[in-house]
């Protein structure tokens, strides 16, 4: 027998764990479905559903290919699937060189602008130890030994995942994990993990050395590694002579740790500054991302922190460039 489509029907019976159901429509019928045929539709019993398109059921009957809520022409699941994966494939390459277009002027935009340890240098951090081991041993090298030279943590024994595996220099803003604390400078990295300095001016200004820390993009936890540069190239040199690491580390300040720890906790710091690198951090919403890398940039220049302002402008910069490219992406049509 012929039925009339598209229909409207009551769902009378629905199986969750099995995912079918059935279908009661004017004429007495019952027409079974599957999850798979529901189309903008959450299967409850008693909710008004319309029958749109259908095919024999080998028991008997019919069984639904398309149920939806508005009785609007629409195409299964599976077709949509097939449609969506089409056209995903068809602007793949459109969309990858719109990205590389955004990519390649985010560097230039970047390009003029001094690199990290450059701008570092100009503001006073001296980095004379660091640029000699980098001329006396290369990447390679060092990645060798990269893994010895783990943060510690917080009771003080050596962590097992705070380290790097691989060493690359990090001299270049591009490959500098956003939001990144305007006060770390990177010296190696490893995918979007660093090992760098703790620039903080507020250090220099107790005359207490910039430690070497480690950064951990998936939580953007910064762990201590050494008391100074100094420290972490004797670590270096510890480490490839098979002597002592650990004491070749130094002893971190309570003043480093207390500025370390308050990007981790959200609470009302008497420095606004670590408030503001915690939104950077922690927020999840562009929007005060956005809005707390304002304020640090202008608190910077207010107080004359040429480093960290150098490297809030860089990180705004990628922002807006990420921003972009997620737009881009965001053209795929999702599976």
């Amino acid at each position: 027998m012929a039925l009339a489509l598209p229909v409207r029907g009551t769902i009378t019976s629905w199986i969750p764990d099995d995912s079918i159901g059935r279908i009661r429509v004017a004429s007495g019928e019952e027409i079974r479905f599957g999850h798979s045929a529901c189309v903008n539709v959450s299967p409850a019993v008693g909710a008004e559903v319309w029958v749109m398109e259908v095919v024999p059921h080998p028991l008997g009957g019919f069984r639904a290919k398309v149920v939806n809520a508005t009785g609007v022409a629409t195409v299964d699941r599976a077709t949509a699937a097939l449609g969506a994966h089409d056209e995903r494939e068809r602007l793949r390459p459109l969309v990858k060189a719109e990205v590389a277009k955004i990519e390649a002027e985010c560097i230039a935009a970047l390009a003029p602008r001094p690199s990290p340890w450059a701008a570092a240098k100009a503001a006073g951090i001296d980095l004379a130890p660091i640029e000699a081991l980098r001329a006396r041993i290369d990447a390679g090298d060092l990645s060798a030994l990269a893994p010895s030279l783990g943060a510690l943590d917080d009771d003080g024994t050596p962590s097992e995942s705070l380290r790097l595996f691989a060493w690359d220099w990090s001299d270049d803003w591009r490959y500098l994990e956003i939001w990144t604390d305007p006060c770390f400078l990177p010296l190696g990295s490893s995918e979007a993990d660093h090992v760098g300095v703790f620039a903080h001016p507020a250090l220099a200004a107790q005359e207490i050395p910039f430690p070497v820390v480690f950064r951990f993009h998936e939580t953007s936890q910064e762990a201590w590694i050494a008391a100074s540069v100094e420290h972490f190239v004797a670590m270096v040199d510890a480490a490839a002579s098979g002597g002592d690491i650990a004491a070749a580390r130094g002893t971190p300040h309570d003043a480093v740790r207390a500025l370390l720890a308050q990007t981790q906790e959200e609470e009302a710091f008497e420095d606004v500054e670590r408030k503001d690198v915690h939104a950077l951090f922690w927020s999840g919403s562009r929007a005060l991302e956005g809005a707390a890398a304002e304020r640090l940039s202008a608190r910077y220049a207010d107080r004359g922190w040429a480093f960290p302002q150098a490297s809030i402008e860089a990180q705004q910069v990628l922002a807006s460039f990420e921003a972009r490219i997620d737009a881009a992406w965001a053209k795929l049509p999702k599976s």
